[in-house]
């Protein structure tokens, strides 16, 4: 396993939260009011905004429920390798960075005793020696 592969739950979560900020916006636009036509002018037709904007909901929507699937997967294949780790330590470190998503100073905290580097340290040479196994 490398650091990249580790870190990809990560992302993962980064991704669906920015999509979820994005389908919240896309839902705000879609149920405000649309500004008065003061003029008594008829407007230009561009379109209907509301059905734009709920095919636009409806492919976000589906797109974040397959990013969560591929969420769920990856956590899981995490959490089975972590869990291969021998050294209990490890897998604390492992389990604080990469499944719940502390900074390393915040896997540090919930170690106590320790700091962010030597944490990050530790996980860099535990990588780099099972690499050549």
């Amino acid at each position: 396993m490398t650091l990249r592969e580790l870190n990809q739950l990560r992302y993962l979560k980064k991704e669906i939260s920015a999509d979820r900020r994005r389908l919240h916006e896309l839902e705000q636009m879609a149920t405000s009011p649309s500004s008065p036509n003061l003029s008594g002018m008829p407007s230009g037709s561009g379109g209907n905004k509301i059905e734009n904007y709920v095919v636009q909901i409806a492919d976000l929507q589906a797109l974040i429920s397959e990013k969560i699937g591929r969420l769920l997967e990856e956590q899981l294949r995490l959490e089975q390798y972590i869990a291969s780790v021998p050294d209990s330590y490890m897998r604390q470190i492992m389990t604080y960075r990469f499944i719940e998503c502390r900074t390393w100073n915040g896997v540090a905290m919930a170690l106590r005793g320790t700091t962010a580097d030597a944490c990050r340290v530790a996980v860099d040479r535990y990588l780099k020696n099972t690499e050549t196994e």
